[in-house]
């Protein structure tokens, strides 16, 4: 592997750097696919994606305008027809987010009439006037991936091809079918590390190949690095169209996965931090700092010192005693410097002789948002490692990985 390469995988694991079994054999990974992947469906995929007058011809199929909408693109080669199906895109963002909800819900959102929803039926429609003259084959890519499995799952005469397809929760009807039929005329190709395919891929019954994400151009590199602090660019790098075309260079299947198992233990960790950090650091005070403080006050014999200058500052906020007496505000006043006093008498080692906040907050956790930041912060860190940890002790790393 070159440096260039151990560099950009460095850049996409800097929340974390490598946990679990320490392995020191060089990482070792061929620059060309090595598994029986042919892209040509993925460019097929990927034309759908265009504009309907903008799309072309991809190796032998030939594009079909007059058969063709914004949703599908169709293509005719001499031994079949092709229908690519569009996934979620900037022009049509508000209808497919809809129908990538309904999808990510699995049988539930089958409830929803098919003209309201996943509109499958025009596509079907399509594929049924094609068949009666040759063969058909489907791909898509995300939320056309999972309509191309859906309609596949239906029609087992049809060769479907799916990448990166969206995946929660199942289709109850569909998982079932495959899992006593196989639906072997459905090939699911996803990049390690999409998190779109990733939690469907745990229960299908479908086949699914995971491969290898693709290098960057250095210019894609720098573009999507100036988004970093926005997006984290390993959640949308791996679920591009794009990692599935032009792979003649990869990075080992480990560089995506790492990171997304480091970041979900990341903020886990400060969830968990928020929420029990408090508690936590309270007990961890009464069991360490306290008897230090108490010792430290009965060897240096603090507390004369302490409740002489108590003394001082209740004589000078009771000075004016004509105004305390006479004035509704100054009463207010008098009553809530009392009430501060007596809370300092009882803590008077950490307000005269410790004037960090950080300390402070130690007896104070409760209504201290700094103190809860600093829970958050390490349950975070904690988090990260931890994830990063399980990863590793899950998929053990050997020189193809």
């Amino acid at each position: 592997m070159d440096d260039e390469t151990i560099q950009l995988i460095k850049k996409y694991n800097k929340v974390q750097s490598k946990y679990g079994p320490i392995d020191d054999r060089p990482i070792i990974k061929p620059e060309t696919e090595d598994s029986e992947y042919n892209e040509l469906y993925a460019r097929l995929a990927g034309e759908s994606y265009k504009p309907i007058d903008e799309r072309g011809d991809i190796g032998d199929y030939k594009y079909i305008k007059d058969e063709s909408t914004d949703n599908i693109a169709v293509f005719n080669s001499p031994k079949d027809y092709h229908i690519s199906i569009k996934g979620t895109s900037k022009e049509n963002i508000l209808p497919s987010t809809f129908q990538d909800v309904l999808v990510g819900v699995g049988s539930i959102g089958s409830l929803i009439p098919d003209n309201l929803g996943l509109g499958l039926i025009p596509i079907k429609n399509k594929i049924d006037k094609l068949k009666k003259q040759k063969s058909v084959s489907l791909s898509g890519h995300s939320l056309g991936g999972s309509k191309a499995s859906m309609l596949g799952v239906i029609d087992k005469d049809l060769k479907v091809y799916t990448y990166n397809k969206g995946d929660v929760l199942p289709f109850i009807g569909d998982t079932l079918k495959c899992a006593i039929t196989g639906c072997e005329n459905i090939k699911n190709y996803r990049i390690a590390g999409d998190i779109v395919s990733g939690f469907g891929s745990i229960y299908s019954t479908q086949n699914i190949e995971t491969i290898a994400p693709k290098q960057l151009t250095p210019e894609k590199e720098t573009l999507f690095s100036s988004t970093e602090n926005i997006v984290p660019k390993n959640i949308y790098i791996p679920h591009s169209i794009e990692q599935f075309t032009d792979r003649t260079k990869l990075y080992p299947k480990s560089t995506f996965p790492r990171k997304l198992y480091s970041q979900v233990g990341h903020y886990a960790g400060i969830g968990f931090g928020i929420y029990y950090g408090p508690q936590i650091l309270s007990s961890i005070t009464s069991t360490t700092i306290k008897p230090i403080i108490n010792t430290l006050i009965e060897q240096g014999d603090i507390t004369k010192n302490a409740e002489k200058k108590l003394n001082l500052s209740l004589e000078k906020i009771m000075e004016d005693e004509e105004f305390l007496s006479k004035s509704t505000i100054g009463k207010s006043i008098d009553r809530a410097q009392k009430e501060y006093i007596d809370e300092l008498k009882k803590d008077k080692f950490i307000y005269d002789f410790i004037p960090t906040t950080t300390l402070k907050n130690v007896k104070y956790y409760s209504g201290k948002l700094n103190n809860i930041a600093t829970s958050g912060t390490i349950g975070g860190y904690v988090g990260q490692n931890v994830g990063g940890y399980i990863y590793d002790s899950l998929n053990y790393y050997n020189d193809d990985d």
